[in-house]
């Protein structure tokens, strides 16, 4: 029987997320990409094999790929992994809409954003599908943070997908390590507006310190949050 190839994997958006991500996929062994919207920040990337913008003092795998040419990181990509602000998302993707086509060969398309379109209210993967209505849509979201994950520290997420199929358990088994744990659901909207909830709810919880409300006042905000 042949041997399934691997999966090649293009991460758009060089902010601290998007970094991190890239960087496990490829410590994890997998051919990866990191696609930066400047090419000065692109190449200040790849000469110092560290995000010093936003990201500083982790160094990167020398296997991971960066460049600002998207069609370039896309070129032969299966999974698509996004990391832009909710307001900047439809733009990218209109972006590679110009490059793939109606898709090229990718697989999947998973948002790493958190927040709502800003006009529409759309989630992530609604607009995501819009673009590419023909490519399964997922988001990957947890409560992490992305220099813990970038230096291997214990972390679990959540992959959730429109239609869990074979793509989704094989990116969710090329993620997964010792230190990161992924689940897999098909809870897709329940999954994105949990994201955005959650920073609303870290936000509420920081002016209980900084108000000095005390332990009593921010674990009754966070167990109504739950209910």
């Amino acid at each position: 029987m042949a041997e399934t190839p691997p999966l090649q994997f293009a991460v758009i958006g060089a902010g601290a997320w998007g970094t991190a991500v890239a960087a496990h996929l490829a410590r994890r062994g997998h051919p990866a990409a990191l696609v930066a919207r400047r090419p000065e920040h692109a190449a200040a990337i790849a000469a110092a094999r560290e995000n010093r913008d936003y990201l500083p003092g982790i160094p990167l795998p020398e296997t991971l790929a960066v460049t600002a040419d998207l069609g370039a990181a896309l070129r032969g990509t299966d999974v698509a992994l996004i990391a832009s602000p909710s307001h900047a998302l439809r733009a990218w993707c209109g972006q590679m809409r110009a490059v793939l086509g109606e898709a090229g060969r990718l697989q999947l398309f998973i948002s790493l954003v958190k927040g709502l379109e800003v006009d529409t209210h759309f989630r992530a993967s609604e607009v995501m599908a819009q673009v590419f209505p023909q490519v399964n849509v997922a988001t990957l979201t947890g409560p992490t943070n992305a220099a813990e994950v970038a230096r291997g520290l214990p972390a679990a997420m959540l992959l959730a997908a429109a239609r869990p199929d074979a793509c989704v358990g094989r990116v969710q088994a090329a993620m997964s390590d010792s230190a990161l744990r992924i689940y897999t659901g098909d809870d897709l909207p329940g999954a994105e507006y949990g994201a955005c909830l959650k920073n609303i709810y870290a936000i509420a919880a920081g002016l209980c310190d900084g108000l000095r409300l005390g332990d009593n006042a921010r674990a009754a905000l966070l167990t109504r949050a739950l209910t």
